[in-house]
């Protein structure tokens, strides 16, 4: 397989997963919503916002996005403070998403 096979079937796969994509951006924005209400990081909604970031941290790396995985980490430490802060939070999911596009 030729490495222009490799990156057409990595384009395609991308393509397919774009419904989880979008599932899990909209639950970094509901992360966010709980964070801007003054949720600690124990909350479900942070906790889950944890999880889609750990999720698109490995799948953006495997999507042939590393920068975007690099990202995804590091939201992730965030929304592992106890406080979660809504504008670093907020910087680094649409950092994030622009990786997703």
């Amino acid at each position: 397989m030729s490495a222009q096979d490799a990156t057409a079937i990595i384009a395609a796969l991308w393509e397919r997963f774009r419904p989880t994509v979008a599932e899990r951006l909209d639950t970094l924005d509901a992360g966010l919503d709980a964070i801007r209400a003054d949720a600690p990081g124990t909350a479900p909604a942070v906790r889950d916002a944890h999880r889609a970031a750990h999720n698109l941290a490995g799948a953006l790396g495997s999507y042939g996005r590393p920068d975007g995985s690099v990202v995804a980490r590091r939201l992730m430490a965030e929304l592992d403070a106890p406080r979660p802060d809504a504008e670093a939070v907020a910087a680094l999911v649409a950092e994030v998403r622009g990786h997703c596009a």
